[in-house]
C-alpha cells in the first residue's frame, strides 16, 4: 500500500486507476494556471472516456499563489491584463478529440464550459452583476479565487513541497519533494498548493530510508534538513510518466539587488505591503513588461510617486491586441509557416517587453511617469543619498539619480536547468545536440509543447512561443495547451499507422523506448516505478450526470482542422 499522505485532497477510493498508464500521473511543478487547466481538461476528458493521466502538481504553497499579495509577484489588487473570458477551457476547440458532431465530443465542449470564467461567476451568483459593471478585468486575487475554484471543483491533486532534483527514471520522471516541518504537510497557514518553481541543490545530511510502495508516492530515500530549532523537513518521491514545467521561476535582474534602494520585484512588492518610505518620491523601474507594468502602476497612481521607466527600446511600447494580432495567441495555424524571424519580430511586438492596454489606458491619467532608452549596466549609492543609475544607449554611457530602483525584468526560462539530475541533464544535451541554451530549446519544442528527442516527456510551454504559437506561454490559450499536452498521453486507434502513434491502446504490448503511458493496463508495475495514480473526486454536485462509456481512443484519419494536414497536436 502506498503512504499517500503527501497528497491532498488524501484519495478517497484506491481502486481507480488510470489504465493506460499504469498509474503514473502527469507531473506539474507548480499548481498555477497551466497546472489547473490541465487537471480540469483531464478530468473532463477521463469522465466521457479518454484515457489520459492524473494530473499531480507540485507546489510548496497554495494554489494560485502567484496571484495573490504577499508572494512576490503582485499585491492582488492590481488588474488582469488578459480577457478573463480567456480562461481554463479557452478557445474551448474540442475537435482535436473527434468529429464535432459526435454526442461524446459536443458533451466535452460542454464539460468544458462549467469550469469557465463565466460559470464561475454564475457558480458564485456573481454573473449578473459583472455584467451591470460593464464585465470590468478581475484583480489578480479575484483571478486566483477563480483558480482555487477551479482546482477544487476539478479535484486537482497536489504534493506539498518545494523541487530539489527532477531526474529520468524507468521512462518518467521522478521528483524529489522537500517537505517542510509538518511531515509532509503544508506549512501553517499555507493550503495545499503556488510559487511555481522549486530551487536549490538537495540538502545533505541522513533519512530514515522508507519501504518501497507501489504507487507514485514515496518517502526516500532522501535525507532530512533541521532548519531550526524543531523544524525538521524530509523529502518524497514522486513519480509520473511526463513533467510540465510552469510559472517563470524565481524573480531574476539585471541587477543586483539589496533590499535597501535597489529592490527585486518581490522585494518592491513587500515593501510596498509594509509603506514606501516617504523620503522615496523619484523611483527607477528597469524592464518595460507586464511585470514592469503592474509595479509602474502601483507606484504611479496607487503611492503617488514620480516613475521613470528604464526600457531598452525606443519607448514603453503597448501590447498588440487587434483581431489580426490576437488570432494567432488564440489558434496558431500558419504559425509555424512564418519565417523564424518574423515570430520572433510578432512575439516582441505582442508579447515581450510591452506593456497591457489595461495598463496603458490607466497611465495615461498620470503625469508622473516618464521613460529612458537604455539598459542598466550599474547603481551606486556611494553616500548613502540617491542611487546613481548607470545607462547604456547606443554606446553612450549616462547617469541618473533616483530615490529607489525596481528590478523588473521578469523570471528565468531556463531555472529549472538548476534541479535536473545528471541523467535528464545528459539526455536533455543530447536531444539539444550541444549545451542547453534558450535558443536550442525554442527551437526543439515539438507539438506537444516537450522537447523532442528525450526518452520520457519535458513539456516546457513557457518556451513554445517560437516553435509553436505565442499564446502558450501566457494566458491566452490554456485550454489548447492542456489539449496539446494531453493528447500526446492518449491511446489511439489500432490501425494508426506506427509512425502517429505516441501511445499505444491499452491491449497492445509497449514497445521497447516507449514512455510509461504505452504500458498496458495489464501488466504488472515495474519495481520502483509509478505509484497508482488515484481518479480525483467528483464535486459534490458535477454539473452533468456520471456516465461511464467505452473507453474512447482518438481517430487516427481524423486531422485537427486547425493545424496543418497529417500533423495533429501532441504528436
Amino acid at each position: 500500500m502506498s503512504d499517500l499522505s503527501i497528497l491532498s485532497p488524501a484519495p478517497a477510493d484506491e481502486s481507480w486507476r488510470t489504465a493506460g498508464h499504469g498509474g503514473a500521473p502527469l507531473l506539474v511543478i507548480g499548481a498555477g494556471p497551466k497546472a489547473i487547466a490541465l487537471a480540469v481538461k483531464a478530468g473532463v476528458l477521463r469522465a466521457v472516456g479518454f484515457d489520459v493521466p492524473e494530473v499531480v502538481a507540485v507546489e510548496r504553497d497554495r494554489t494560485a499563489a502567484n496571484w495573490r499579495g504577499g508572494r512576490g509577484w503582485t499585491n492582488g489588487r492590481q488588474r488582469l491584463g488578459t480577457l478573463p473570458e480567456k480562461d481554463l477551457g479557452f478557445p474551448y476547440a474540442s475537435s482535436l478529440w473527434g468529429d464535432p458532431s459526435d454526442p461524446v465530443i459536443g458533451e466535452l465542449a460542454q464539460r468544458m464550459s462549467a469550469y469557465s470564467w463565466a460559470g464561475h461567476l454564475l457558480d458564485r451568483g456573481l454573473y449578473g452583476r459583472w455584467i451591470d459593471r460593464g464585465r470590468p478585468q478581475p484583480t489578480h486575487g479575484e483571478w486566483a479565487d477563480y483558480l482555487e475554484w477551479a482546482a477544487e471543483r476539478a479535484g486537482l491533486r497536489t504534493v506539498t513541497g518545494e523541487v530539489r532534483r527532477a531526474e529520468l527514471s524507468d521512462g518518467g520522471w521522478t521528483l524529489t519533494v522537500e517537505h517542510g516541518p509538518a511531515d509532509g504537510a503544508p506549512a501553517e497557514g499555507a493550503q495545499a498548493a503556488g510559487a511555481p518553481y522549486g530551487r536549490g541543490p538537495e540538502a545533505d545530511g541522513p533519512y530514515e530510508h522508507g519501504s518501497s510502495t507501489d504507487g507514485p508516492y514515496e518517502h526516500g530515500p532522501g535525507e532530512r534538513r533541521q532548519d531550526g530549532p524543531g523544524a525538521a523537513s524530509r523529502t518524497s518521491l514522486v513519480h509520473g510518466c511526463g513533467l510540465v514545467v510552469s510559472g517563470p521561476g524565481p524573480a531574476t535582474g539585471v541587477v543586483n539587488a539589496d533590499g535597501g534602494r535597489v529592490l527585486s520585484t518581490a522585494d518592491f512588492w513587500r515593501l510596498a505591503a509594509d509603506g514606501l518610505p516617504d523620503r522615496v518620491r523619484h523611483v527607477t523601474v528597469v524592464g518595460a513588461g507586464e511585470t514592469a507594468g503592474t509595479i509602474v502602476r502601483e507606484l504611479a497612481l496607487g503611492l503617488g510617486r514620480q516613475v521613470t521607466v528604464v526600457t531598452p527600446r525606443a519607448t514603453v511600447y503597448s501590447r498588440g491586441e487587434s483581431p489580426f494580432e490576437n488570432r494567432y495567441y488564440s489558434d496558431p495555424t500558419g504559425w509555424t509557416a512564418l519565417t523564424e524571424d518574423d515570430r520572433r519580430e510578432f512575439i516582441r511586438r505582442t508579447d515581450r517587453a510591452v506593456f497591457s492596454q489595461e495598463v496603458q489606458h490607466e497611465l495615461t491619467l498620470a503625469g508622473n511617469v516618464s521613460w529612458e532608452s537604455g539598459r542598466v549596466v550599474g547603481t551606486s549609492c556611494p553616500d548613502g543619498g540617491q542611487v546613481a543609475v548607470e545607462l547604456l544607449y547606443a554606446g553612450e554611457h549616462r547617469t541618473r539619480h533616483c530615490d529607489l530602483v525596481v528590478d523588473a525584468t521578469g523570471g528565468d526560462p531556463l531555472w529549472f536547468g538548476e534541479i535536473l539530475g545528471p541523467r535528464a541533464r545528459t539526455a536533455l544535451r543530447a536531444a539539444l545536440g550541444g549545451t542547453v541554451s534558450r535558443d536550442r530549446l525554442e527551437r526543439a519544442i515539438g507539438t506537444s509543447l516537450a522537447v523532442t528527442g528525450l526518452p520520457a516527456p519535458l513539456h516546457l510551454p513557457n518556451l513554445a512561443a517560437l516553435a509553436q504559437g505565442p499564446g502558450f506561454p501566457n494566458l491566452s490559450s490554456l485550454g489548447l495547451l492542456s489539449d496539446r499536452v494531453l493528447a500526446s498521453y492518449v491511446p489511439t486507434a489500432p490501425d494508426e499507422p506506427a509512425q502517429h502513434a505516441a501511445a499505444r491502446p491499452s491491449s497492445a504490448p509497449a514497445e521497447p523506448g516507449l514512455h510509461a503511458t504505452a504500458r498496458p493496463a495489464s501488466a504488472p508495475a515495474e519495481p520502483g516505478l509509478h505509484a497508482a495514480a488515484v481518479r480525483p473526486e467528483r464535486p459534490a454536485a458535477p454539473p452533468f450526470p456520471p456516465r461511464a462509456p467505452e473507453r474512447r481512443t482518438r481517430d487516427p484519419t481524423h486531422h485537427h482542422p486547425r493545424t496543418r494536414a497529417g500533423r495533429r497536436p501532441g504528436r
